[in-house]
């Protein structure tokens, strides 16, 4: 029972180098909407790693992270994956950054200290649904 419950509910693979960023966004999100998985990966490498042996719904992507740009992690995922909803997270989401990963692919920008109601609207508006 507890697989069924796990695939109905929406995976979303949250990518950011900062151990309790990413667990502080994914209890909030989880608390939020029971209806989210929230799966962790840490670099772009690990992040393109996880896509491809488990696809995700939707990928939520911080611009800074180690090793690779936010728009080359993006070509790597869409490589593997051109349908693949992706949103990058910024601290600083100035109208170049914004830009820059919109023209890479991104579905979305979002500011990181903005309201989480709107990016639960853009999970919930645009992650995969798997029957």
């Amino acid at each position: 029972m507890a697989d069924e419950a796990r695939e109905r509910r929406r995976r979303v693979l949250l990518v950011d180098d900062h151990a309790r960023a990413r667990q502080a966004l994914r209890e909030l999100l989880e608390e939020l909407d029971p209806q989210l998985c929230i799966e962790l990966a840490a670099d772009g490498t690990a992040a393109v790693r996880r896509c491809a042996e488990e696809p995700p719904d939707l990928v939520l992507l911080d611009y800074r992270i180690p090793g690779a740009t936010a728009a080359e992690t993006l070509a790597r995922l869409h490589g593997a994956d051109a349908d693949l909803p992706v949103v990058v997270l910024t601290g600083d989401p100035t109208a170049d950054v914004v830009d820059e990963v919109i023209a890479a692919g991104a579905l979305a920008c979002l500011g990181k200290a903005g309201n989480v109601e709107d990016l639960l609207d853009v999970i919930r508006s645009h992650a995969r649904h798997r029957s």
